[in-house]
C-alpha cells in the first residue's frame, strides 16, 4: 500500500510499476479529481496508465498487465472541506474502490487543530458520515489510527479498514521497548 504525496498520475503511475497493489491519493475534492486518479491505476481502455511494471510482472506475476485493473486497489482520501461537500460524488466514482479518511488534514477541514485519535464528537460524527456514504455507494471505508484501541472503536463502528499506527510509530515504540528494556537490565545487573 502506498500513499502518493498528491493525485499526481506520475507519481501514481511509478508506485504501481514498482509493485504497490493499493494507491491512497490524498485530498481528493470532487468526482473530477478521483477521476483522475481512476485513470492513473486503470491500463486502456479504462485509463491511461503507461506501460512498465518490470518490477510489478516480478512480484505478481506474468499476467500483471491483463488482471491490474481488476487487482489494483484505488483509494481516495476525504479530507477536505470541498471533498466533505462532494462526498456523494467522489464516493459514486467508478474505479474508486474505498475511501480513506485522514484524520488530522479532515481536522483542519472541520475547523480543528490536528490531533491523533481525534474523540470531538464533530471529528467522530464527521468519519461515520463519510463510512455512511462510502458504504451506500459499495466503497469500502479505512481510518486512519494511532493506536491500537481506538483502531478497535473504529471496526466496532462498521469500518472496514483500518490503519494501526505508522510505520514512524511503529519504529519508535519500538525503540522505545528496547531502550526500556536495556535500562531495565542496567539497573537489575543481569
Amino acid at each position: 500500500v502506498v500513499r502518493v504525496g498528491w493525485n499526481e498520475p506520475a507519481a501514481i503511475m511509478k508506485a504501481l510499476d514498482f509493485g504497490a497493489s493499493a494507491i491512497i491519493v490524498p485530498l481528493i475534492n470532487n468526482a473530477d479529481e478521483a477521476r483522475k486518479a481512476v485513470s492513473a491505476c486503470r491500463y486502456p481502455p479504462a485509463g491511461d496508465r503507461s506501460s512498465g511494471p518490470v518490477r510489478a510482472m516480478q512480484i505478481h506475476g506474468p499476467d500483471y498487465i491483463s488482471e491490474a485493473n481488476d487487482d489494483v486497489i484505488l483509494m481516495a482520501m476525504i479530507e477536505t472541506k470541498e471533498g466533505l461537500v462532494n462526498l456523494e460524488e467522489i464516493c459514486a466514482t467508478p474505479g474508486v474502490d474505498a475511501i480513506y479518511i485522514g484524520p488530522a488534514d479532515l481536522s483542519f477541514a472541520l475547523g480543528m487543530a490536528p490531533r491523533a485519535d481525534n474523540p470531538d464528537p464533530l471529528h467522530m460524527a464527521t468519519c461515520d458520515r463519510i463510512k455512511e456514504a462510502a458504504h451506500r455507494h459499495g466503497k469500502k471505508v479505512c481510518m486512519h489510527c494511532a493506536s491500537a484501541g481506538f483502531a478497535a472503536g473504529a471496526i466496532k463502528r462498521g469500518f472496514d479498514l483500518v490503519m494501526i499506527t505508522s510505520d514512524l510509530g511503529s519504529m519508535i515504540a519500538g525503540v522505545k521497548l528496547q531502550i526500556t528494556t536495556f535500562n531495565e537490565a542496567l539497573k537489575s545487573g543481569s
